[in-house]
Order: structure tokens, then sequence, then C-alpha cells
């Protein structure tokens, strides 16, 4: 019976990390074809930066894209890369372009976009560089196809209309190619000295770092600014974790 037992959960457990790549992901960028208007991808440079564990996709600005899986949502906010190992990270979003329009910085806003997590099966797929007002929420189900937001910009170091595409296998960052059934090149990372693999927590005031939030949102409501270098999933639990401390006014 005890044996039964180990068998019936061990297979459970195989099927549940299974279930990612079962499902077949799909283009997040809706109508294109699969492996379409790569800009980047795992091992190519951006201005010096190796590329690791992502793809960056070019697409018209304000083309839809959509959720490559079934899943649950585990984080939405608003992200601004100012490195491939170093973002910024406001959450609690009340619809991307909306919450957008209320930070003022003196960075190039233009960069700054709407990022979603969707968790399915031990696996969570991170998007960003969205515009739009989608009403998504974390713990929400999310089905494949389902829009999540628009094409907007990625990263400052890219000129064109773009979305990023990340993907963690249990914290630990996996080539999102191979997921979408595209073949790639040696996708073993480089050393290019000091990458960051943990979501730091640093308290960051209106002033600090080339003033990146000035203002606070609507209401004198306090927003958090994450310093995220890799997401950390949980995965039975379908959460994203993130330590985090509160701007003082």
């Amino acid at each position: 019976m005890k044996r039964t037992t180990t068998l019936t959960i061990t297979l459970l457990f195989s099927c549940m990390t299974c279930f990612a790549t079962a499902q077949n992901f799909i283009w997040p960028i809706k109508g294109a074809k699969t492996g379409s208007n790569i800009l980047y991808q795992p091992n190519d440079s951006i201005d010096g930066e190796i590329v690791q564990g992502t793809i960056f996709i070019e697409a018209p600005e304000g083309t839809t894209v959509v959720s490559p899986v079934d899943g649950v949502i585990t984080s939405v906010g608003i992200t601004y890369l100012k490195s491939l190992n170093y973002c910024l990270y406001i959450g609690n979003s009340i619809g991307f372009d909306s919450h957008i329009k209320k930070i003022k910085t003196k960075l190039d806003t233009k960069y700054f976009g709407g990022s979603v997590d969707i968790s399915t099966g031990g696996y969570t797929i991170h998007i960003s560089g969205l515009t739009g007002n989608e009403p998504l929420e974390i713990a929400q189900k999310i089905k494949k196809g389902t829009k999540i937001g628009s094409v907007g910009y990625s990263y400052h170091k890219i000129p064109q209309s773009s979305i990023e595409v990340s993907l963690d296998k249990y914290g630990k960052k996996d080539n999102p190619m191979k997921f979408f059934g595209i073949d790639t090149i040696d996708t073993t990372p480089k050393k290019t000295g000091i990458v960051l693999t943990k979501a730091d927590t640093v308290q960051i005031k209106a002033e600090s770092i080339e003033t990146i939030v000035e203002q606070q949102v609507e209401g004198g409501s306090q927003i958090y600014i994450y310093i995220l270098t890799a997401a950390v999933a949980i995965t039975l639990g379908i959460t994203t974790i993130f330590r985090r401390k509160k701007i003082s006014k």
C-alpha cells in the first residue's frame, strides 16, 4: 500500500512538472507565426550585454499580446529595464497606461511598460514591454490566447517596439525558445562579470537613483519599487514572492 501511494504521488508530481511543455506554448504576438521577428535570443549581445534566458520579439506598436499558456497570474505591474540584470518594478498596477501616466521621472517613460508573470506547472513565464489597461489581477486564472496587453517598448537599448519574454523553471532561468518549439543555438550562459540572481530589497527615496519616481500615485497612496534580477516562483503555491519595503513620502 505504501509503495502504491508513493508511486501515485511521484506520477502526479511528474505530470505537474511536465504540464507546461505538454500544453504547447503559443506565440505571444497574436496572428504572428511562431518564432517570427525575434530581435534577440539567448547568447546574443545587446550593447555588450549578453542575453540569458530571454527573447525579445519585435512587432508593430499596439499589436495584441496574448498569454502563451493556461495558468495563473502571479504578478502584474510596471517595469523599467535599467540593464538586462537590473530592473525597476512598481507593483499593484491600476492598468498599465493609467499607472505610467502618474509616474514622473527623468527616465524615458516610453520604456516603462506593463509586465505579467503567469505560472503553470512549475514554470513562470514573464512578459514585459506591454501597454494597455487590461483588467489583470494576481491569482487570476488565465486561458491560453487571452489578451494581456499590447506591444510597447521593452528596453531602452532597443529602439524597435517589442516585448521581452523569459521563463523560470523553479526559480532558475530556462530557455523559452524550446517551449515554443524553436530551434536555437547553444544557450549556455557566458561569463559577463557580475550577474545578479536574487531579488534584492532596496529602499529607494523619491530623489535617489536619477529621481526614478518623484511623485506617488493618485490619492497619496504608496507605491513599491522592486529591484528585480530574477523572479522567484513557489511552484505548488503558484505565487511569486518579492521582499519589499515601502517608499517613504
